[in-house]
């Protein structure tokens, strides 16, 4: 079941949900997510990706999940942010990182619009046994992938990888 206002209104007061919380980045059935303050210029050209961070905080009970999708408004300039890999699990606590990426045929301007995209929240059918504790956890800005040569080759920069914890990994 998708959260209305009021029950998102309800969660920030009582736990904590969305920090800082701007009741004028509430609508109906999601929350519009803005970008951190300490963020570079952000022009993305056509073809290019990058990854930000939400100003925002969000701490998720045991029974909520999430999900980024991007603004409409963004969509039909051919710009997505938070759409790939925008998954929040249940227990996650932390900013955001987030992939923007212009698939239009013009420059885009991130810091132009404030909002930068929606997170729609999600009852699970109960609390979830086992909440999110992974490498993301407690997120404070820009965080690293864990990863870096799954496939082999070094496709993503150093300055993105997170070389203790990818070493600790064994699950690929």
């Amino acid at each position: 079941m998708i959260l209305s206002d009021k029950t998102i209104k309800k969660l920030v007061e009582e736990q904590g949900l969305i920090t800082p919380f701007d009741e004028e980045n509430l609508s109906s059935n999601s929350y519009d997510l803005t970008l951190a303050e300490d963020q570079e210029n952000f022009e993305l050209m056509p073809g290019e990706s990058t990854l930000v961070v939400t100003r925002e905080t969000v701490n998720l009970p045991a029974n909520v999940v999430a999900k980024t999708v991007s603004k409409s408004s963004f969509a039909r300039c051919g710009v997505s942010v938070g759409d790939i890999g925008g998954w929040v699990d249940a227990g996650y606590n932390g900013q955001l990182t987030l992939l923007a990426v212009n698939l239009g045929d013009s420059a885009f301007n991130l810091r132009r619009i404030n909002q930068i995209c929606q997170i729609v929240f999600l009852e699970a059918d109960s609390e979830a046994e086992k909440t999110y504790d992974g490498h993301y956890q407690n997120s404070v800005g820009l965080r690293p992938a864990w990863f870096k040569k799954i496939l082999g080759k070094d496709s993503i920069e150093d300055k993105l990888v997170d070389p203790e914890y990818f070493n600790k990994r064994t699950d690929f």
